[in-house]
């Protein structure tokens, strides 16, 4: 029995408590055995094969990639929050500025479009400026699109519409 201000509502029957012993069974089987193909048995394959090839990937080499991509992750989340922080709170304090909302609108547009068209947005953009490099120095040694910087880029568009959207629920909630 629940009871809201003066309205009062009443469950008459459970389903699950109402229904025979064979069919509660039924329910369970099912249940472990999607839990069990679509779980336990995808872990224990990538656990067998960790433990299998672990020594011979595990060496230098792996954990100086390792390293690497969580130099990358942690900069660009940062990145993100930082910016996500900017956005929001330049909203907060002037919400009739249309710059401000441009840059909220346009933050979360990495995250509605695929992730290989994004690439391919950020790559036709940065080797324009390339060019742009190149014809304006006539060296070599300005290509961008092969850097750090590039992909940074790429994970804080792909990843600034979750950090605006959860910052703006708090900020301007």
């Amino acid at each position: 029995r629940w009871k809201r201000d003066s309205v009062t509502a009443e469950s008459k029957s459970n389903k699950l408590a109402d229904s025979p012993m064979w069919l509660k069974a039924l329910a369970f089987l099912i249940s472990a055995l999607v839990f069990i193909l679509a779980f336990l048995l995808p872990v224990s394959q990538m656990v067998s094969g960790v433990y299998q090839t672990a020594g011979r990937v595990m060496d230098a080499a792996f954990i100086e990639a390792l390293v690497n991509s969580l130099k990358v992750a942690s900069i660009a989340a940062t990145l993100v929050v930082v910016f996500a922080l900017l956005i929001n709170f330049t909203l907060r304090i002037s919400r009739e500025n249309l710059l401000a909302k441009g840059s909220m609108l346009s933050s979360t547009l990495g995250y509605s479009i695929p992730g290989a068209v994004m690439a391919l947005g950020v790559l036709a953009i940065v080797s324009r400026f390339d060019k742009w490099l190149y014809h304006l120095t006539e060296s070599t040694d300005w290509f961008i699109s092969t850097t750090l910087i590039v992909l940074v880029f790429a994970l804080v568009v792909r990843y600034m519409a979750v950090a605006v959207k959860n910052l703006q629920s708090g900020y301007l909630g």
